[in-house]
């Protein structure tokens, strides 16, 4: 009776730790989700911890990001960088985290707001 009880709980825990295609399941961290993501609130210190050493003012005025006009200008170009082909920064010498990439998704997923409507 011992070896039938083992036996299904072996066989439970197998199927339980495959999916239908017979792959093993991983646990994964859920996505990082804000209501809304703004550029003031969320982006913008991104951009000045993870960027700004290239991107600012000084040595990238046309592609400044701490400045909102043109990094909205810009959005699809960062978001295609940073978080498709994850080539920038470069090496990502910044060390820039995914969840990092994923609030820059969001940002422009989301239209790419300055700031919260209150």
């Amino acid at each position: 009776m011992r070896y039938i009880a083992l036996s299904i709980i072996i066989i439970l825990f197998m199927v339980a730790s495959k999916c239908d295609d017979g792959k093993k399941v991983t646990m994964q961290q859920p996505p990082l989700v804000v209501k809304t993501i703004t550029y003031n609130e969320h982006t913008l210190s991104i951009f000045k911890k993870r960027c700004s050493l290239c991107h600012n003012k000084r040595t990238m005025p046309d592609k400044n990001w701490e400045d909102y006009k043109i990094a909205f200008k810009h959005r699809y170009h960062i978001k295609a960088r940073t978080v498709i082909l994850k080539n920038m920064p470069p090496s990502n010498n910044t060390k820039m985290t995914e969840d990092e990439r994923e609030i820059i998704k969001q940002w422009v997923d989301q239209g790419g707001k300055e700031k919260s409507a209150e």
